[in-house]
């Protein structure tokens, strides 16, 4: 269910980047997966495959999984009619091709609003519960973004074509 670069390994790929993207995202949400209903059939859980190959079968998944499904899967298609006019096509949002894993996508409340994030995150059917502190990892994605944005533009090196044509 992780997200690997590609193989052979090859630094300028835009799947390591991707990948990195992804690391990144997961490692910000991976916290407090605690719940009273442990153990409880209405817990909080992600359904999805059990890995990249969409011949697998479905699964629920619950605790620090339930985010990599979350962020794999995407949207819902009933929900994903009513988002598609909202999004552009970038990078890779995984499954539905929304940019999830990308900061300056997910920085974005116009781009990436929190009805998005919500559905996203939506809990299997049958379950009651939802993503314990989606509140904070709403903002927690927000917060990472722009600081990963703003960074990113304060480093940012022109490379040698664009240094040279002056179109940076």
């Amino acid at each position: 269910m992780h997200l690997s670069p590609p193989m052979p390994f090859n630094a300028t790929s835009p799947g390591v980047k991707r990948t990195l993207d992804w690391i990144f995202l997961i490692s910000a949400l991976n916290f407090s997966f605690w719940s009273e209903l442990e153990g409880q059939p209405t817990r909080y859980a992600v359904t999805w495959r059990a890995g990249w190959d969409a011949s697998l079968p479905e699964q629920k998944w619950e605790g620090y999984w339930s985010l990599v499904a979350s962020l794999n899967r995407g949207p819902s298609i009933h929900s994903l009619n009513r988002l598609c006019c909202k999004l552009h096509e970038r990078d890779a949002a995984l499954e539905w091709g929304i940019p999830i894993i990308d900061p300056a996508f997910y920085a974005s409340e116009e781009l990436c609003p929190d009805s998005l994030l919500e559905e996203i995150f939506r809990p299997a059917d049958g379950r009651a519960e939802e993503i314990p502190l989606l509140k904070e990892r709403i903002r927690v994605m927000r917060e990472c973004g722009r600081v990963f944005v703003d960074v990113s533009t304060l480093f940012y090196v022109p490379s040698v074509s664009q240094r040279a044509q002056g179109t940076f």
